[in-house]
């Protein structure tokens, strides 16, 4: 069961456009916040959601994407190569040795912990304010490498 939620208003930055769904959604005890313009895997759902099922400790599970590898220009294609070793080595050390971030896209997120925060904070960074906020309230993020997602 999929229900995509899209916003119209431009205010309180991104999570105005967010937020709304707490009272919009079924009461799912997941969701995803997923851009349009972003490609998951297929098996996105299928990967993530036993990280939440089996550790209620677990806030939320942060993705890796790929970039489609037909760039059009020099800047796509200078930045694809970051975002690639980013998803493979920094990402990953987090899990181990510090504080998974979520990154406002591409992750799976416990909605009790939604809930129990407010949502997202009215601000521009909300994503890091979220796994801020949870963590405050003994929940912390992991970083799930799923796989290629297919363009």
């Amino acid at each position: 069961r999929v229900q995509c939620i899209s916003s119209q208003t431009r205010v309180a930055y991104n999570a105005g456009h967010l937020n709304p769904a707490r009272v919009t959604t079924v009461a799912e005890p997941d969701f995803a916040v997923v851009d349009a313009d972003e490609i998951v895997p297929a098996n996105f759902l299928d990967k993530l959601v036993p990280y939440l099922v089996n550790d209620p400790d677990c806030g939320f599970v942060q993705a890796n994407h790929r970039c489609d590898e037909n760039s059009d220009t020099k800047l796509q294609e200078d930045m694809r190569i970051g975002i690639d070793v980013h998803w493979k080595w920094y990402q990953p050390l987090r899990n181990k040795f510090g504080f998974v971030m979520f990154l406002g896209h591409g992750a799976l997120l416990r909605r009790s912990c939604w809930d129990e925060v407010g949502g997202f904070d009215e601000i521009v960074s909300e994503d890091l304010a979220y796994a801020i906020s949870i963590r405050e309230k003994g929940y912390y993020g992991i970083f799930a490498e799923i796989g290629r997602a297919h363009v």
